[in-house]
């Protein structure tokens, strides 16, 4: 999967339009249009733009797993943003443990 659809599945998943996506970064929707298809590339500095307006960590956009772009479900890309921002340790551990004993059943 291409960084710009991973643009649009998370910005779907929120439900923001091209519009004000483009708005919030100071760029035409047309523009992102092109991030999106792939016919434009993409800065560093405007992939973190891009992150910050979703509210989402950039690495989402650039993990890879055996040498190819890392594919989120809209799920993945939310459970990624929602425990990035629970910032008391022993809860994130603990949510980690769980995730684990629910995995190795």
């Amino acid at each position: 999967m291409l960084i710009g659809e991973i643009i649009r599945k998370v910005r779907r998943a929120k439900g923001i339009s091209q519009m004000k996506l483009a708005g919030e970064i100071g760029i035409t929707y047309q523009q992102l249009q092109k991030y999106e298809n792939g016919k434009s590339k993409i800065t560093v500095e405007r992939l973190i733009d891009i992150a910050k307006a979703l509210k989402i960590p950039a690495y989402l956009f650039l993990v890879e797993e055996n040498n190819e772009i890392r594919k989120f479900s809209n799920e993945e890309a939310i459970l990624l943003e929602l425990f990035s921002k629970v910032t008391d340790k022993d809860i994130r551990e603990a949510f980690i443990k769980i995730l684990i004993k629910l995995t190795l059943k």
